[in-house]
């Protein structure tokens, strides 16, 4: 099952603006460098997300008015966010949309927060799989040997994935 385009259309500066500040904000980048001026911001309304498709590229979906970067914007290396490392044995639960589980973590940003946006890489490649939200600190992580760590939001496979790649 995919997602249904209900409206598609480029928005203006007065809301490129915002979405600029939203992104500094949320994620503490420069928005010029993600969205430089003559960017073209385009929105892609469906049943259940909008994507913002920036130069072509989709950087980022909002669902649940959360603003979140695609694994697309992650594996390009545009958007950068703490990091969790998993062993390979996790790896297909977590592209299946499984939680990540501390017994299955090897690396642990140091900087994470409890409700941070992070990026999950596997430990053989350090590729993008998925993009969560923690449900612990680094330190609790660290000292932990059992619980979800990690609340999984978006994974390669999932729906949200299979719909960007129909686009491009």
């Amino acid at each position: 099952m995919t997602f249904k385009i209900h409206e598609r259309h480029f928005l203006r500066s007065k809301i490129i603006k915002k979405l600029r500040e939203t992104i500094k904000k949320k994620f503490f980048l420069d928005p010029e460098l993600l969205i430089p001026k003559n960017s073209q911001v385009e929105l892609i309304k469906s049943d259940e997300i909008n994507l913002y498709v920036i130069n072509k590229q989709v950087l980022f979906i909002k669902f649940e008015d959360e603003l979140l970067p695609s694994i697309q914007a992650m594996i390009e290396d545009l958007i950068i966010l703490p990091k969790i490392t998993v062993d390979k044995g996790a790896i297909p639960y977590v592209t299946k949309g499984a939680q990540v589980m501390v017994p299955g973590i090897t690396e642990v940003d140091p900087k994470i927060q409890k409700g941070d946006y992070v990026v999950i890489v596997d430990e053989i490649h350090d590729k993008p799989i998925a993009i969560g939200i923690a449900l612990m600190d680094s330190e609790q992580i660290k000292s932990s040997n059992k619980g979800k760590a990690i609340q999984n939001l978006h994974y390669v496979g999932d729906k949200i994935w299979t719909f960007i790649k129909q686009l491009e």
